[in-house]
């Protein structure tokens, strides 16, 4: 399955959860439009899908790029909290568990960090 898809799967999950401070539909349309940037950054190894759901630097990014990474760490940390809420469990938890469905998907080349911390570029 290519990427785009497990997103556009992951997002409609929480498309009816309770608004946030940024309404979930923009938070999609934005993780939807950075996708593209974010996948050409972890293909050049410049940034890593750490074992919390997280984008992690690996490398040295520019202004705009740091700022991107930034903004789509927030807005994963909005979903996480929209979809605890809902299911009743902790955020860290659904961080946890979106971890491990971009690890097992990421292709060759990526970085991802396992489950006990270290780093491996897949």
């Amino acid at each position: 399955m290519n990427m785009k898809y497990l997103l556009n799967t992951f997002l409609l999950f929480f498309i009816t959860c309770s608004l946030q401070a940024k309404s979930l539909q923009s938070i999609k349309q934005d993780m939807t439009s950075r996708l593209p940037k974010i996948t050409l950054l972890k293909a050049e190894g410049q940034v890593g899908e750490n074992n919390q759901g997280y984008l992690e630097l690996k490398g040295s990014l520019n202004s705009t790029q740091e700022k991107m990474v930034r903004d789509e760490n927030k807005d994963r940390e909005t979903v996480y909290n929209a979809i605890a809420d809902k299911v009743k469990e902790s955020p860290s938890k659904i961080g946890s568990k979106r971890a491990n469905q971009i690890r097992d998907t990421s292709p060759k080349g990526f970085w991802i960090q396992m489950p006990n911390g270290s780093w491996i570029r897949k």
